[in-house]
């Protein structure tokens, strides 16, 4: 069953990523080397971008959702990819260019600085007595979503004093877009998403043990403490390298990490596979309703992943939070 569901959402792939490459206003001409040149420089850096945004963000939130045991986690509703985005605006006051490697470390470092806080509590949790920490836990969502909108105050501010004209609809980038790619800065993306991802299946085995509770990891002796801080500096990354060419794409990591663990189940490595691919499915469907709804405005796809993830969470909600 898990390998058909598999083969489907990758046919399923496949035929959006061929539906990017050929739908637009432009049409499809490849004997007119302006053709050539939408499909290469425009449409195929969407889609090379959705592919590291899916993995990005199914890693992303999975990590996240492991280390605080809280299956509501996700790096957009908690803030982490607005932070990962007002360092990128800060990478482009400094000149350092749009997407590029020059802005990627600086919006990694705010996106661990926006994850500080959450990571903070959730250690406070793990050492303090069952009834403070259940209290914390339970908390940890409502700052979670406190943090976001510190970030989304910060995108705002640094965004007004961007000199990057590609920003000028700074509104359709706050809410995720794919439309400012280029070839080169989507090839980054897609290069740090897929090398991360190697690494953190490589971990995997040890990651996973997260889920046992700090309880027993003590009690088995494992290096809890390492084992905190790896993921939440992955989960940083990863969230990072959704957003800093991308903007802020909500609910796709919840939603893709929902549905994959109803059809993988929990255990991390094929969950990071099955949820990546889900991910892809719906960022690429998405963005062709972005692009073609109301052509020729192009449309956020934060606003129609959102219109999707938010059922998603509240479904979750319902269901219990814990891993």
């Amino acid at each position: 069953m898990k390998t058909l569901t598999t083969a489907g959402l990758g046919l399923l792939a496949i035929v959006l990523a061929a539906a990017s490459l050929t739908i637009g206003e432009a049409g499809l001409d490849l004997s007119d080397p302006t053709g050539i040149f939408v499909i290469t420089e425009i449409r195929l850096p969407r889609v090379l971008m959705a592919v590291a945004v899916a993995i990005s963000v199914s890693a992303s939130t999975a990590l996240l959702q492991l280390a605080l045991r809280n299956q509501i986690a996700e790096p957009a509703l908690f803030g982490l990819t607005a932070f990962a985005g007002a360092g990128a605006l800060v990478g482009l006051g400094l000149g350092l260019g749009f997407g590029t490697l020059g802005a990627w470390p600086l919006a990694v470092a705010a996106s661990l600085l926006g994850l500080a806080p959450i990571a903070i509590i959730a250690q406070r949790a793990e050492i303090s007595s069952n009834r403070a920490s259940s209290r914390l836990r339970n908390h940890l969502p409502i700052i979670g979503v406190s943090v976001g909108a510190i970030a989304i105050a910060l995108v705002g501010l640094a965004s007004a004093a961007s000199p990057d004209m590609r920003l000028r609809s700074i509104a359709i980038w706050a809410f995720g877009t794919l439309s400012l790619q280029t070839l080169s800065g989507a090839t980054l993306a897609l290069a740090l998403a897929v090398g991360f991802l190697i690494l953190t299946l490589g971990f995997s085995s040890s990651l996973q043990k997260l889920a046992l509770g700090p309880s027993l990891l003590r009690g088995l002796g494992l290096p809890i403490r390492r084992l905190f801080l790896l993921t939440f500096g992955l989960t940083g990354v990863f969230a990072a390298t959704s957003a800093f060419g991308t903007g802020s794409i909500a609910f796709v990591g919840l939603l893709a990490v929902s549905i994959g663990r109803i059809i993988y189940g929990s255990k991390l490595r094929p969950l990071l596979l099955g949820s990546s691919l889900i991910a892809l499915v719906v960022i690429l469907a998405c963005d062709l309703l972005a692009r073609t709804l109301a052509s020729p405005v192009e449309l956020p796809i934060g606003l129609f992943t959102a219109l999707i993830g938010a059922p998603i969470l509240i479904w979750t909600l319902t269901r219990g939070t814990r891993v």
